[in-house]
């Protein structure tokens, strides 16, 4: 029984002692939030304008991508069709 225990190098588990715990991390506080900075913008400032184009532009790739997926699904539905038959 007391063999068991003992490694190939001759220590025992009760010659290492018992494991110490880990030090505890600190715990700092958070920093205060920042307060918020709100920007007035006019309707008519060319940011807005370009904002809303390229708000389009991200749109549309996607209605075009949803499109030919869809008639991809739909070709694909109909070969399986005609091939199943046969």
């Amino acid at each position: 029984d007391l063999e068991d225990s003992t490694t190939h190098d001759g220590l025992s588990l009760r010659q290492l002692g018992g494991a110490e715990p880990s030090t505890a991390p600190r715990h700092h506080q958070p920093l205060p939030p920042l307060p918020a900075i709100f920007r007035a913008q006019t309707p008519g400032s060319p940011r807005s304008s370009t904002l809303s184009r390229s708000q389009a532009e991200e749109s549309s790739w996607l209605v075009q991508f949803a499109l030919i997926a869809i008639a991809v699904g739909l070709v694909a539905i109909v070969v399986i069709s005609i091939l199943y038959r046969f």
